[in-house]
């Protein structure tokens, strides 16, 4: 099996994924939602589950970096109560 062709196409397709999601990107939306981020006086609550909850996790970790007090939440977890 040649892995680096794998590796190639897997990389190529995800950019091609990534060019098309900047093309498509709602300027206002975007916007707006980071000015809500930056207004936020108290603490900001990320939540997600499975892939979203990862991506949520490492949204949380860029906003400590930012210095921005933040919590993040897996759903799951809260309603089993761990």
């Amino acid at each position: 099996m040649n892995y680096k062709s794998i590796a190639r196409d897997v990389l190529l397709t995800e950019a091609k994924e990534l060019e098309l999601a900047a093309l498509n990107l709602d300027e206002i939306a975007l916007e707006k939602a980071v000015d809500l981020i930056v207004q936020t006086s108290g603490k900001l609550i990320i939540t997600g589950v499975g892939k979203s909850g990862l991506v949520g996790a490492k949204i949380a970790a860029t906003l400590l970096v930012l210095v921005h007090l933040h919590s993040f939440y897996t759903l799951l977890k809260q309603c089993m109560g761990i």
